[in-house]
């Protein structure tokens, strides 16, 4: 297992009460996951989010996760 540290954005954030909005919250992952795998173990649907960034850079769903990464996740930004 390894562990990886969530900081969620927007109303994203309001599915889990022990949020930090700065430090978010961490969480053991099995090693070799993915930020697909993340998300499906956060039940955060890839569909309704915007960007999810590693460490300060934007990441696709495949990208792998290493013990000690803080992963941010953004909802869609709309607007006109």
């Amino acid at each position: 297992m390894m562990k990886v540290t969530v900081i969620l954005f927007g109303t994203l954030r309001k599915s889990f009460p022990d949020h930090d909005p700065v430090r978010g919250f961490e969480i053991e992952i099995p090693e070799g996951s993915r930020i697909e795998d993340l998300l499906a173990h956060l039940n955060l649907p890839t569909a309704k989010l915007g960007m999810v960034s590693i460490d300060g850079h934007l990441v696709k769903a495949g990208h792998g996760l290493k013990n000690g990464v803080v992963v941010r996740v953004f909802q869609p930004i709309f607007g006109g």
